[in-house]
This record gives structure tokens, C-alpha cells and sequence, in this order.
């Protein structure tokens, strides 16, 4: 077992991210690049478990810092705090030990090698040596410091183009088949041109700063001209903390010099890519971090801030900080365009919003192109922080098999969830959403439009969509939107001060609606137009501004089934626009004082059920009040086919 040292040195001092010392804040420590959290902290002797680990209280001579403290078999951890703002800090740290390590098995191992090449019987060979085969030196297989390449005599102003001495470093590693890339920190390094990383390649940028100069992005997967078909670029890369600012030249007077539409990173044909604990700054015209045409990609614990559209017509509003893309005509990064999508991508606990000096992207994340017969798959968007995006928070296009999930969403200019694809008489096909799940977030707002939207098309209609567990607040218009999807569920969700509809389903065949809680909607809370069989049942209502409890509008065959109705506007529960055989029973309806009519089925409803509703102790004899209103045709209100008002509905 071997004991690596941390902390105790007078640079071992937490800062928040304004270089203000951190007073007495909880802090975790996990292995660095892994997820895996280290509690098995030890004293100075090695020995002795410590009882606990933080910054010094604001008493200490010393506030922020870091006991000395010992761990096993760990040579490289990653701190991790919330600063006074309540934002997310890291902070990688090697062990005191590591660089030694590192530098005496590098010199082993050049010794090793270059002193000589043992032949079977012993003898030495002499240079110069050509081989034509591929060999193997058993005694470097598993030197990994060894393959630690630090970058080395860069200048580390922002003046001096930096970028190929970090290139240098890169292609070291690349040659030798992988290896770790070191960018000091506390440099601001400017990059002139793309960055290349190469397969196997992991780089540790904490502390350190790269900056855009020319138009041109930061860092990619591939060299100009290369070509990878499906997943069989450059891949198994890491990349770690630093500050990658692209730089985007903003409005006068406030700074940066890239005019391009220019990515800050293009993963394109790849595999096994992570990038995890970056602050990707200032981008120009495109996206954050583009996956084109790669799988198994993770973007995790990252902050994007800052987007300007530099386009000289404006066309780019819609940019995202995280796109998926495909390899296709127009959109392909590295060739060839052979139509592959992208596969099991994660996009975890980031942050989305502005930088000091320009507004947030256009998107967090999503997609904007598809190709015919296919889709994105299994991507997964969970635990992000969404603010101040000129569009949609997320949109899902054209996605399958994915989830979105535990995000905090608000201040968008459009929806704070986007489900949708193309359109088919646009676009010649149709690629519609598919299992796609919505859970469990938290949106806000939305001006204009409904944080919660999913829009199909008469021959491309979501299926599977499930929207379920969000809390809806504030939004300008309808709450929970959908239209033209086959059975979609809308359940469990909390929708209050809508300016419009609090949940609609439109144009829609079995959704199923339940549930659902629906507080102070502006009109209708719940509205089921024109849809063809589905269920509303379980839901809360409580007040609307204008509108009904329940609206069936047109449509077939829906059943609203157990609803609570509290102070409707209108109608508790209205059946119009010639619905035929809705069911209306057992739901509990509350006039609260303004409500106009119980139940109201209107003359062009036919043949509808209307049984076993409690509308009792709401003093429908007010002025104006009506328990139950059955104007329509061949309407029934008992078990035995009767229609002789108020049947088996208690009234008062």
C-alpha cells in the first residue's frame, strides 16, 4: 500500500472563485477523474483515521487552510466545495509525492531502453536499429508516470501564442499511445489554433486558463482532413477543469477578438469521450462542446456562460452550449458524412447562464438537425442548472430511449423543455420523438411559451412520451403543452400560476392525465381537445381565473374519472364541440363560490355518462349557479341507461 501526502504546505489554501478565502465550508474529496469519493482520510502518521476534514473556522491564524492529511493508493484527488455564493468549486491537487514518482520512473525507463536491447543469447545490439514489425518492451507496459507530459516553456500570458507548445505535449502523448497531458496552473495560455488530442489522451487543465486568439476554436478529436467512418475517431479521451474561454468578440466596448461562427470543442466520430469540471467561456456564433456523430460522451460538473451570436444576420439565436449533431452534409465535422447519430451521452450536473460580459446560449442543450431514419439515443440530460438561455432550456430532437430529469430551468425565451422533431412536409421523413421522459424538474417562466412542450406533426407523432413529477411555475402561457402525440402521459406534476391553461393535451389519441395538480391557472386547468380516447383522473384543481376545472373539447371517448374541482371559473367539468362518449364520473366538484356550472354538457354532446359525481353542499341555488347542465343528446346519469336529472349525482 502506498501513502500519498496532501495539504499542509502555506499554497494548500481553498479560495472562492473571486480568490476570497473559503472560512469553515463542508468539503468532499473524491479520486481525481472519478466520481469515487475517498473517506478513508488518514493523520500524518498514516495511521490514524481523522475525525473530520475541512478549511480552518475564520479564529485560525490561517483561515482556508488544509490540515496535512494521507490517503492510500490515491495520487491525485479533486476538492469540492460550494463557494459563499452557493456555486460549485473544484480543485485538483497531485500528491507532494507524485512528481518525484513520475520523474524517477521516466528516468528508469529511459535509462532502461536506452542503454540496450537484450538479444536471446545476451548479447547487446548497437545502434542505428530499423524495425519492420511492430515490437514490445515488456518493462514499459505499465509505467504510467511515465507517461505523464507536462507542458513545458509556454509563456502563460494570453500574448504569446501558447498553442504549440500545448500541441507538442499532445502529440507526445498520442505517440506513445496515451498518456497525461499537464497544463500548469495559474497561466492564461492563448491558443491560435485547434488543439488536437489524440486517442488515449487525458488532460489535467485545473488552475490554468486557455484562451482563443485568431478565429478559431480551442480543442478537438481530429486533425484537418482526417477522416473516421461511424465511431472510429479518436477516442477514450479526458479532459479536466481549467477555463476554456473562446473569447467571442461581444458589442463594443466589451472585449474579445474571434469573430467565427467557431465551436470551443468538436467531439466528432468518437467514443469513450469525458469531459468533466471545465468552464467553457465566451463562444462565438456556435456551440460549447459539439458531439457529432459519438457515443458513450459524458459532460459533467461544467459551467458554460457566455454566447454572442456573431453571425452578420443574427441567425444564430438557437446556438447550444451542448449539441448533438449528426455526420451529415452541412453539420459533419470530421468526415466521412455517412448519417451516424449519437449514442449514450450524458450531459450531468452543469451549469448554463451568462458570463460577466455576454448573455447566456441560446440553448443549454439539444439539437437542431436530423437525418432520415435515425436518432439520437439514449442521451440523458439530468441535475443541470439552466438559466438565461435566449431559447429553449432543452430540446429534444429527434431523440429516442432518453430522459431528462432533476434540472433546475428558468429564465429561458422559450420552453424550458422542448420535445419535438422535424417536420415531415418540410423535411421529406419523419424521425418523431420516442420514449422520451421528462421527471422530476423544476422550470420557471418561459415568456410567450409552455415551460413543458411537446409538438408532433400529423405523420410524425411522439410516442412514449412521459412528463411526470415537475413542478411548473409562473409560465406566461400554458403550463404543460403537448400536440399531435400518441399516448402521452402527463402525471404527478404540480402546475400553479399559469398565465393560460395550466395542462393541455391537443390533437392528441390516448393521453392519459392524472394526478396532476393545478393551482390559480388563468383559464382552464385542464383542457383535452380534440383527442380520441384517453383518461383524466386524479387530479386537483383548485381556482381558475377564467375557463373550466375540466375541458373536453371535441374528440371521443374520454373518460374524466375521480377529479377534485375547487372554484372553477365556468364549468367544474364541460363536455362541447360535439364530444362523443365521454365518461364524467365519480369526480367531486367544489363551487367555491364563483364556479357557474357544475357539470355542463352542451347540446352538440352525444351520448355521454354522467354518474356518480358529488356536487353537494356548493349552493348551486345562487344566481347564476347550476349544478348540473344536460342539454345534449342521449346523455345518461345512472347505471340503467337513465337520463332524468341529477340521477345518481348527489347534488345537495
Amino acid at each position: 500500500m502506498t501513502l500519498y501526502t496532501f495539504g499542509g504546505t502555506a499554497a494548500d489554501v481553498l479560495q472562492t472563485r473571486s480568490g476570497t478565502v473559503v472560512p469553515d465550508y463542508p468539503i468532499r474529496i473524491r479520486r481525481a477523474g472519478t466520481s469515487e469519493i475517498i473517506t478513508a482520510l488518514l493523520e500524518k502518521d498514516g495511521l490514524t483515521p481523522i475525525s473530520q476534514f475541512r478549511s480552518n473556522s475564520l479564529a485560525s491564524g490561517s483561515p482556508g487552510a488544509i490540515r496535512t492529511f494521507m490517503i492510500q493508493d490515491v495520487p491525485a484527488i479533486v476538492y469540492e466545495y460550494l463557494d459563499s455564493a452557493g456555486q460549485p468549486v473544484t480543485w485538483y491537487q497531485a500528491a507532494r509525492e507524485l512528481p518525484e514518482t513520475a520523474l524517477q520512473a521516466a528516468q528508469s525507463a529511459a535509462e532502461t531502453v536506452g542503454a540496450k536491447l537484450d538479444r536471446t543469447d545476451g548479447g547487446t545490439v548497437t545502434g542505428p536499429v530499423v524495425f519492420t514489425q511492430p515490437i514490445t518492451a515488456p518493462n514499459m507496459a505499465d509505467l504510467q508516470a511515465a507517461r505523464v507530459f507536462p507542458v513545458t516553456a509556454a509563456a502563460g500570458t494570453g500574448l504569446v501564442d501558447d498553442g504549440p507548445r500545448i500541441q507538442a505535449a499532445l502529440d507526445l502523448a498520442g505517440l506513445a499511445g496515451g498518456g497525461t497531458v499537464i497544463i500548469p496552473s495559474g497561466g492564461t495560455y492563448a491558443v491560435g489554433t485547434y488543439l488536437v488530442a489524440r486517442a488515449g489522451t487525458r488532460i489535467q487543465a485545473h488552475g490554468a486558463t486557455m484562451r482563443a486568439i485568431s478565429n478559431s476554436g480551442l480543442l478537438r478529436n481530429y486533425a484537418p482532413g482526417q477522416e473516421f467512418a461511424a465511431y472510429t475517431g479518436p477516442g477514450n479521451i479526458t479532459i479536466e477543469g481549467g477555463i476554456w474561454d473562446a473569447n467571442a468578440a461581444g458589442p463594443e466596448g466589451t472585449g474579445g477578438t474571434v469573430t467565427s461562427v467557431i465551436n470551443a470543442f468538436t467531439i466528432s466520430h468518437s467514443s469513450n469521450v469525458t469531459l468533466r469540471d471545465l468552464t467553457i467561456r465566451n463562444v462565438s456564433g456556435a456551440h460549447g462542446v459539439e458531439i457529432n456523430a459519438s457515443r458513450n460522451v459524458q459532460v459533467v460538473g461544467c459551467t458554460f456562460e457566455g454566447f454572442r451570436d456573431n453571425t452578420p444576420d443574427a441567425s444564430r439565436g438557437f446556438s447550444e452550449a451542448v449539441q448533438l449533431d449528426y455526420a451529415i452534409p452541412g453539420s459533419g465535422a470530421a468526415g466521412p458524412n455517412d448519417g451516424t447519430a449519437c449514442r449514450n451521452i450524458l450531459v450531468q450536473a452543469c451549469t448554463f447562464r451568462a458570463s460577466a460580459r455576454l448573455p447566456g446560449f441560446g440553448r443549454a442543450v439539444g439539437s437542431h438537425t436530423s437525418a432520415a431514419a435515425t436518432w439520437h439515443e439514449s442521451v440523458r440530460v439530468l441535475d443541470n442548472h439552466i438559466e438565461a438561455t435566449g431559447q429553449e432550456g432543452i430540446r429534444a430532437y429527434a431523440w429516442k430511449n432518453s430522459v431528462i430529469a432533476n434540472n433546475v430551468i428558468s429564465g429561458t425565451g422559450a420552453a424550458c423543455v422542448m420535445v419535438t422533431g422535424p417536420d415531415p412536409a418540410v423535411n421529406g421523413y419523419s424521425v418523431a420523438c420516442q420514449n422520451v421522459s421528462v421527471q422530476n424538474n423544476t422550470v420557471t417562466g418561459a415568456p410567450g411559451s409552455s415551460p413543458l412542450r411537446v409538438i408532433g406533426f400529423a405523420t410524425a407523432r411522439p410516442t412514449g412520451v412521459d412528463i411526470s413529477g415537475n413542478t411548473v411555475t409562473g409560465a406566461a402561457a400554458t403550463g404543460i403543452y403537448v400536440s399531435q402525440a400518441t399516448a402521452p402521459r402527463i402525471t404527478d406534476n404540480l402546475v400553479a400560476g399559469s398565465g393560460s391553461l395550466a395542462v393541455s393535451a391537443l390533437n392528441c389519441s390516448t393521453p392519459h392525465i392524472a394526478v396532476n395538480t393545478c393551482l390559480s391557472s388563468g383559464s382552464t386547468a385542464i383542457s383535452v381537445d380534440t383527442c380520441t380516447g384517453g383518461h383524466v383522473g386524479g387530479n386537483t384543481v383548485d381556482t381558475t381565473a377564467a375557463g373550466h376545472g375540466v375541458l373536453v373539447n371535441g374528440g371521443s371517448d374520454v373518460s374524466v374519472n375521480g377529479n377534485r374541482v375547487n372554484a372553477a371559473k365556468g364549468s367544474g367539468i364541460r363536455v362541447t364541440a360535439s364530444a362523443a362518449r365521454a365518461r364524467v364520473i365519480g369526480n367531486h366538484i367544489l363551487r367555491g363560490g364563483q364556479t357557474a356550472i357544475g357539470v355542463d354538457l352542451t347540446a352538440s354532446a352525444t351520448d355521454c355518462a354522467v354518474i356518480g359525481n358529488d356536487l353537494s353542499g356548493s349552493g348551486w341555488a345562487a344566481a347564476g349557479a347550476t349544478a348540473l347542465n344536460l342539454s345534449g343528446t342521449r346523455q345518461i346519469v345512472d347505471w340503467a341507461g337513465g337520463s332524468a336529472s341529477p340521477g345518481l349525482n348527489l347534488v345537495s
